[in-house]
């Protein structure tokens, strides 16, 4: 057993061997804002210093896997900006490098639509 700390965008849980990554943004589509980014981020160091996790797992919550960046309202206040000055496309690569480059199987477990940047993280996973 090891402490995982609680997040605001994802939930995780251990079964066994394998730890799970819920992205948990539902009324969203599970949008990927940068929050959420970082928090997965944290979620695989955590797993990926944990000797008895064998492989990681990628669900959405809802109806939806993910629906890629959020590019809702509540996201606004940089995007265009943070858009144009590759700031947001940045973001997006440290996330999806960060998981192709895990040192564990990485798993997408597609139980919805996946659009935009969510096919990014779909194709990243093995």
């Amino acid at each position: 057993f090891f402490f995982m700390p609680n997040y605001q965008f994802i939930e995780v849980s251990t079964n066994e061997s394998v730890g799970y990554i819920t992205l948990n943004r539902p009324k969203t589509g599970n949008s990927i804002t940068p929050e959420m980014g970082s928090e997965i981020i944290d979620a695989l160091t955590t797993f990926g210093d944990n000797s008895s996790i064998r492989a990681v797992v990628f669900i959405g919550k809802g109806k939806f896997f993910c629906t890629g960046m959020d590019l809702g309202s509540s996201n606004q206040s940089n995007l265009e900006e943070d858009l144009k000055s590759g700031v947001a496309a940045n973001r997006s690569f440290r996330l999806f490098e960060s998981i192709k480059t895990f040192k564990k199987p990485t798993i997408a477990l597609i139980n919805g639509p996946v659009y935009g940047g969510g096919c990014g993280l779909v194709f990243v996973c093995e």
